[in-house]
């Protein structure tokens, strides 16, 4: 649900559990992005080894790419003791610097029962945690509100900061990696 609120249309399914790779390219304003929908990361019917060759072919199709490892997590459900290391996974699979491209995007923010993205996260330690390990680089979405194009334009002024804060001149632009 997340690629296609990027993109704008339907492409990725929103019921199955993506096994392999699949990237779209579209303009998204005046832009044109890859997003390259990844398997879940912490399936464990799936090896560690061939998550990695997956999420690496997966890569290959967002050349010269990709820019930014979009890492997508539900905020209305506790973080998982997975999610929680996600950082030290990304660093020893795509190597130390990886995290300086990671940006979180936080979905079903619409679920908080009336409570603010941000007194949700002063109330999670785990959150917080990810967040600062990140550099403090979050957004968050209403994946049912596909006609809001402000919260997509935001996520991508954002992430364009970041590259442009971190000098990207290494391929690393929208792989997300769901947990």
């Amino acid at each position: 649900a997340t690629g296609n609120t990027i993109l704008g249309e339907s492409i990725f399914s929103e019921n199955a559990v993506t096994s392999v790779c699949m990237s779209k390219k579209a303009a998204v304003g005046q832009r044109t992005i890859t997003a390259v929908d990844t398997p879940g990361l912490f399936n464990p019917a799936v090896s560690d080894e061939d998550l990695m060759n997956e999420i690496k072919n997966g890569a290959l199709t967002s050349a010269p790419g990709p820019h930014v490892i979009l890492l997508v997590i539900r905020l209305d459900v506790k973080l998982t003791e997975d999610e929680r290391n996600f950082v030290t996974w990304i660093q020893n699979n795509f190597g130390e610097d990886a995290v300086n491209y990671t940006f979180i995007l936080f979905t079903h923010a619409d679920h908080l029962n009336g409570e603010s993205v941000e007194d949700h996260i002063r109330r999670s330690p785990d959150l917080q945690r990810l967040i600062d390990q990140c550099d403090g680089r979050y957004h968050s979405f209403n994946n049912r509100d596909r006609r809001n194009t402000d919260q997509v334009t935001e996520l991508l002024e954002e992430m364009e900061r970041m590259l442009l804060q971190h000098r990207a001149l290494k391929a690393f632009f929208l792989v997300g990696l769901e947990c």
